[in-house]
């Protein structure tokens, strides 16, 4: 339609424009204005025509195509899936991979013992150290030996009941008088001793029954 329009207007103003000219001529306008301004008017109305047709039909054409696309992409996944089913992997099967199991939850840790633990392992001695001390016998059950006598007699290098049975009564006498010690009979303590070291703790009880502060009973 805006073709016919187009077509009819361009002979309308082709047969109106040379009478225009004509006429314009005797009123002094140049011919070259009016013919600019014939071309103007007729590219406005081609433009004001044919504009709106060429919106319509992109839109038209883009339509289609969008659709057809679309249709494409839907035509080629159901032949990929078509494909995809007919497709034989022989022995090879496709098995999904195992999941990782889980890790197991970490055990508690203990808090360490505030004691150390040597284990079987013997301790190291150190030159000069007396392991006799270590293991030195309470001289508090012999009779006359309170705690101060029995420090005295560990600085003098007698920690256990055998060494004191071996002792000099004499030699001890003197060493309590050393120390200032004096009203002491140490007479009876390696005989003491000696029932201890043995362990025969009943015979020991009946010496010390006999004796007072260390001294025999008269």
């Amino acid at each position: 339609m805006s073709a016919i329009l187009s077509s009819n207007l361009v002979q309308t103003l082709a047969y109106q424009l040379p009478s225009a000219l004509t006429q314009q001529e005797k009123s002094g306008i140049p011919m070259w204005f009016w013919g600019l301004m014939g071309v103007t008017l007729i590219i406005l109305f081609w433009m004001l025509f044919n504009r709106p047709k060429e919106k319509e039909g992109d839109d038209l054409e883009k339509g289609p195509k969008g659709t057809s696309t679309s249709t494409k992409a839907n035509s080629q996944g159901t032949a990929f899936e078509l494909e995809d089913d007919k497709i034989d992997y022989g022995p090879y099967s496709y098995e999904p991979e195992p999941s990782e199991p889980a890790e197991a939850p970490a055990e508690p840790q203990t808090a360490p013992s505030p004691f150390l633990d040597f284990g079987d392992e013997d301790l190291p001695v150190r030159q000069g150290f007396d392991m006799e001390f270590l293991s030195a016998d309470d001289f508090t059950l012999i009779e006359g030996i309170g705690p101060k006598i029995a420090k005295l007699l560990n600085q003098a290098d007698i920690h256990t009941f055998q060494q004191l049975s071996n002792e000099d009564p004499e030699a001890l006498l003197v060493t309590l008088a050393t120390a200032g010690i004096f009203m002491t009979d140490p007479s009876s303590w390696p005989e003491q001793a000696r029932f201890a070291a043995a362990g025969q703790w009943d015979e020991l009880k009946r010496l010390q029954d006999s004796l007072k502060g260390g001294q025999q009973l008269s």
